[in-house]
């Protein structure tokens, strides 16, 4: 049977793919995150380090290579610079979207699903996410993935099924991209809604022992291959793992609410959706999808709740719950515009669409003096993000009683034009102050190709802007800085400004160093911005 497309579907399809794509290079690499992507990517497209990439001279054993495989692969694909580094994450992003639209359609109607791609395609924070590469998003997309598929096999519990293979191969691509805590995060809204459900016996109809053979079978190749090379590897990646798991006590009473003062800014400028969807059950008797609903609210609660207990962990890892999320608010969004369609709908159903069109505008107004006075951001883009919220859902009030669907496309549009002013001005313009691009750029000039690049201190992304080769200075063995240089005798050093300023002073007339550039050449430079330096030993 032929399959024919809906022009609202080819619509909302047109939106999506825009923002999730549309100034995808924009901005350069920032973040923690993407900068340690970008330096591993970076290395193993240089030195070809495909098993074991290596950050800052080191080999990295925390995290698997597959997200720097996807990364190098679009690279010498689509480009070498910043579009093409992330444009399989954007990919990952768009398909976190499409699980949010199936879900939607599978749990409430198609208005559902189209609804809940479009908020998604229009919260600020979930498409910046999409312009930042991330295994995250990869883990969001693959266990959406494998929740959707699970919900569809349940109604037929058919063990070596289609659906079966399907739930449990995105199990797999899931743990091969984020490790062990895929399993969890599957794991919790399928075991809270047999609980509720009263079905514990479908665990086992799952073949759940097989299942997870698949899981390690496949997951283990890596680190089995890496301990093949590496004898010491399970004792290294358990040193990496300590570093990133184990919390500051300094913060531990505060980091458990993190994501509690988080959420409302994370669903900007579905807030009050985004509040009310954490309280669904307080809801049901209003919303008639509550049944239906349940295994979204499981998943988005029950994912919520280990990730704040956890503590430690910043708000990008609750990416997983945003498919569940948006379908929640999507229903809630629908059954507003059904009550305010009837002629019954009272003050309260209205009362409730007055706050949330005014919640979005004030939290717009918040965001943009927000990012004016400490984000460095000049008011002009600041308010333009603002009023591109802030206007439209003004005027939407007016069409409150007699034209309710032109109230939610305006809110619509308003969060897509917040989410492309922000993308295209306001994140470049902050992402700037902190880049090493300029940096880089210089130091490629500077340095002939094949010429190493020595270094005492270097920073993650480096590698990607300058795409030369970088050797860490061993000065293990010799306390002397000045005899330390005395093999390679002449050539390019890069080095903190501190240490520098210290090791001048030490150097005498043995060794001279120039500095030929510097990462912020500005009057308040910073002690740890790096320099490039060149450097020639007595008697060359």
């Amino acid at each position: 049977m032929a399959l024919s497309l809906k022009r609202a579907d080819l619509l909302v399809a047109i939106l999506c793919v825009a923002s999730v794509f549309a100034f995808l290079g924009s901005r350069e690499i920032d973040g923690v995150r993407e900068r340690r992507l970008a330096g591993t990517a970076a290395d193993v497209d240089l030195h070809g380090h495909w098993l074991l990439p290596h950050l800052r001279g080191q080999p990295r054993f925390f995290k698997p290579p597959y997200a720097d495989w996807l990364a190098v692969t679009s690279m010498r694909l689509v480009g070498r610079d910043e579009f093409g580094f992330r444009f399989p994450f954007a990919l990952a992003g768009l398909g976190m979207i499409a699980v949010a639209w199936a879900l939607g359609r599978r749990l409430v109607n198609d208005d559902a699903g189209r609804l809940a791609a479009l908020i998604l395609a229009s919260s600020v924070w979930f498409v910046s996410e999409c312009h930042s590469a991330s295994q995250d998003l990869y883990l969001g997309c693959f266990a959406g993935a494998a929740l959707l598929s699970w919900w569809r096999w349940q109604e037929a519990a058919r063990p070596w099924s289609a659906g079966w293979w399907s739930f449990w191969l995105c199990v797999t691509a899931a743990c091969l991209i984020k490790g062990p805590v895929a399993l969890a995060i599957i794991g919790i809204p399928i075991a809270l809604e047999l609980w509720q459900a009263r079905r514990a016996s479908l665990a086992l109809t799952m073949r759940p022992w097989w299942g997870l053979l698949l899981v390690v079978a496949v997951a283990a190749a890596w680190p089995l291959a890496v301990w093949m090379q590496v004898p010491d590897f399970p004792q290294r990646l358990a040193a990496d793992m300590k570093l990133s798991l184990v919390r500051d006590e300094a913060d531990a009473k505060w980091s458990y609410f993190n994501h509690l003062v988080n959420w409302p800014w994370m669903t900007f400028p579905w807030t009050l959706l985004g509040v009310g969807a954490l309280a669904l059950p307080l809801l049901r008797r209003a919303v008639p999808e509550w049944p239906r609903l349940r295994f979204a609210w499981l998943w988005l609660i029950g994912n919520y709740v280990f990730f704040c207990a956890w503590g430690m962990q910043p708000k990008h890892y609750l990416l997983p719950v945003m498919p569940a999320l948006a379908v929640i608010e999507a229903a809630l969004c629908l059954r507003l515009v059904e009550a305010l369609r009837a002629t019954e709908a009272g003050w309260l159903i209205r009362g409730a669409v007055v706050v949330l069109t005014l919640t979005s505008v004030g939290l717009a107004i918040g965001a943009a003096g927000m990012l004016h006075s400490r984000g460095g951001v000049d008011i002009g883009r600041a308010a333009a993000l603002g009023a591109m919220v802030a206007l439209p859902a003004m005027v939407a009030l007016i069409w409150l009683r007699s034209r309710p669907e032109r109230w939610l496309a305006l809110l619509v549009a308003a969060g897509l034009l917040g989410t492309g002013v922000y993308s295209g001005g306001v994140w470049p313009a902050l992402s700037r102050q902190q880049t090493l691009a300029p940096f880089g750029r210089a130091l490629a000039a500077r340095v002939p190709a094949g010429e190493p690049v020595w270094f005492t201190e270097t920073k993650d992304s480096l590698p990607f802007h300058a795409r030369r080769d970088f050797r860490p200075l061993d000065l293990k063995g010799s306390p002397d800085f000045a005899a330390a240089l005395e093999k390679p005798r002449t050539g390019w050093l890069l080095m903190a400004r501190w240490h520098h300023d210290a090791a001048a002073k030490t150097v005498g007339g043995r060794v001279r160093l120039e500095i030929v550039a510097e990462q912020n050449a500005v009057p308040k430079a910073r002690s740890d911005d790096l320099l490039l330096v060149r450097f020639v030993t007595r008697g060359q």
